[in-house]
């Protein structure tokens, strides 16, 4: 997973996915509709964790929420949260890492850790929480939970 030793295209898409994708876009609004409500609702009960940011919408944007990210305090941190969700297991993404730090572009263009220090510090920090349609605000106050007992908040 995200380990790229090729520059490519991955366009393909099978029928059922297509038929599944289009269903969904009848739908597009009230499931953008939910996912910022669910956004809104983690970031009200993560806000009051030290050391933890949430992700900032402007009220001229709108955020699908395609997963909801923290941004930990430093990578100790987050690592400490992510093993205390799987061991509950709740699964986490580490998304995404430093597109100059992939093995083709450090081939063909020569790139190294360093280069881009900032996006290699927040890709240390950042963690993908769970966000689907169907999570409970008492899943989220769980989640919650284990990363505050986690970190010793």
């Amino acid at each position: 997973r995200y380990y790229h030793t090729h520059i490519g295209w991955n366009a393909k898409m099978q029928d059922p996915s297509a038929a599944l994708g289009l269903s969904q876009l009848k739908r597009i609004e009230s499931i953008i509709e939910i996912k910022n409500k669910i956004a809104h609702q983690y970031t009200e009960i993560l806000k009051k964790i030290n050391g933890i940011t949430t992700p900032v919408v402007k009220p001229y944007n709108r955020h699908t929420f395609m997963l909801y990210p923290i941004l930990a305090k430093d990578n100790q941190q987050r690592e400490k949260i992510r093993l205390a969700l799987d061991e509950n297991g709740i699964e986490t993404r580490i998304n995404f890492p430093p597109v100059h730090l992939q093995p083709i572009y450090r081939k063909l263009l020569g790139t190294k850790e360093g280069m881009f220090p900032i996006a290699e510090e927040m890709a240390r920090r950042t963690l993908g929480l769970p966000i689907f349609l169907k999570i409970t605000i008492e899943q989220q106050e769980t989640i919650t939970e284990i990363i505050t007992n986690s970190i010793g908040n």
